[in-house]
């Protein structure tokens, strides 16, 4: 007699394939580079405001490489902004990567007509546009000592110019309750296939509120995060038609060191409930 094959959570593909991921660490800080180690050793009143426009690119580029190019907060992808028509690259995955990098200025242009930027996830020369902020967990003019802690410092996109306020320029001089480098972070947010953020109902009263105010205040259900994360999660729905394994490698970095915009989301959307 043929058996049943069960649904949910504990067939799906990919909840096996991100089982054991419950206590995802969003991002894992390297060591201070040596020289940014160096301006403070030798300059200990030096602030983030000090450095030059040399040195706050260095930072930007040893941060976007700890990140796999991706936002700290919300996981958009990270990089200079390329308006040329057409998608390039060479790369299997680069059209598929490239839908889930467009970028939207002056908020919904592409509904005026306008070709919306794609985020090349690559270094990019002095001038070029792009949509990377250096950010501190803890605001700098509320505590000024932490202003050159690296352990303080994350790559933010820069959405002052998106369609709604979100991360780092909402966040403003305040610290939000849960951290990116909080351990178990990601396991205090859960996501709708409408592409909301909201808190894991299987966690605790005050877990539940520390994730609520983190959403509110970071601005992590602004529209377009909502768009772009329904997009993620129909996207994968597509792969994982096609092939698991397929899905499986697409979460982790690439060769380059990138990860996959939202890629977290997808962990935890198919991760088994109240997990």
């Amino acid at each position: 007699m043929r058996t049943k094959r069960q649904s949910g959570p504990a067939s799906c593909p990919v909840c096996r394939l991100v089982r054991g991921e419950r206590s995802v660490i969003t991002i894992e800080k390297n060591a201070c580079p040596p020289w940014l180690a160096e301006i403070g050793k030798h300059n200990p009143r030096k602030t983030y405001d000090r450095l030059t426009v040399s040195q706050r690119e260095r930072l930007r580029g040893a941060l976007l490489e700890e990140q796999g190019w991706v936002c700290a907060f919300c996981g958009e992808p990270l990089g200079w902004l390329d308006s040329s028509r057409g998608w390039t690259g060479e790369d299997m995955d680069c059209r598929e990567r490239e839908l889930l990098c467009f970028f939207l200025p002056d908020d919904v242009a592409w509904l005026r007509g306008r070709h919306p930027a794609v985020i090349r996830q690559e270094e990019f020369r002095p001038g070029l546009p792009h949509n990377v902020r250096n950010a501190h967990l803890k605001a700098q003019s509320v505590n000024p000592e932490l202003s050159l802690d690296y352990g303080n410092l994350v790559a933010s996109c820069d959405a002052s110019h998106a369609w709604g306020r979100h991360c780092d320029v909402m966040q403003g001089a305040r610290t939000a309750p849960v951290s990116p480098l909080e351990k178990n972070c990601l396991s205090l947010f859960s996501f709708d296939r409408s592409g909301r953020i909201l808190p894991n109902p299987g966690k605790g009263a005050a877990d539940r509120k520390r994730a609520s105010d983190t959403i509110d205040m970071l601005g992590l259900n602004a529209g377009d995060l909502r768009i772009k994360r329904c997009m993620m999660l129909k996207f994968c729905g597509w792969i994982l038609r096609d092939s698991p394994a397929r899905l499986k490698l697409m979460l982790e970095r690439d060769s380059l060191g990138r990860h996959m915009p939202f890629h977290f989301v997808a962990r935890s959307f198919f991760r088994p409930a109240g997990a």
